[in-house]
């Protein structure tokens, strides 16, 4: 999984693919593009076919580099938001469609430095 992680990372570099900042009133934030568990891989972009394109791509690296591949067909597209032609991005990417019916999820954590969880 190092594999994709660093094929995604390098394409959130070269702006290819971007994710969402995170930030706080006290630190310049942080770019989550893509979260790695043991069994699955969420990966955050702007929906856009060319966004796609350059998922594609990586992933197809990932099978060529590591030898293993990602079935497209027990994946799933889940959208946050309205979104143009969302079922021709579907299609293109060969993947389930789950359309989310929260607009926007906002939270705070907010807690002293050096706090202890009781």
């Amino acid at each position: 999984m190092e594999t994709l992680n660093r094929l995604v990372i390098k394409a959130g570099e070269e702006g290819f693919l971007n994710g969402f900042h995170v930030t706080n009133p006290h630190s310049e934030g942080l770019m989550i593009s893509h979260l790695l568990f043991t069994d699955g891989t969420l990966v955050f972009y702007k929906p856009a076919e060319s966004n796609l394109g350059y998922l594609r791509c990586i992933l197809l690296l990932f099978k060529v580099m590591s030898g293993l591949r990602v079935n497209l067909s027990k994946s799933a597209l889940i959208l946050i938001s309205d979104v143009p032609n969302v079922h021709v991005l579907a299609l293109f990417l060969g993947a389930e469609l789950i359309i989310c019916l929260i607009h926007t999820l906002v939270f705070l954590l907010v807690a002293p430095y050096k706090s202890i969880a009781i």
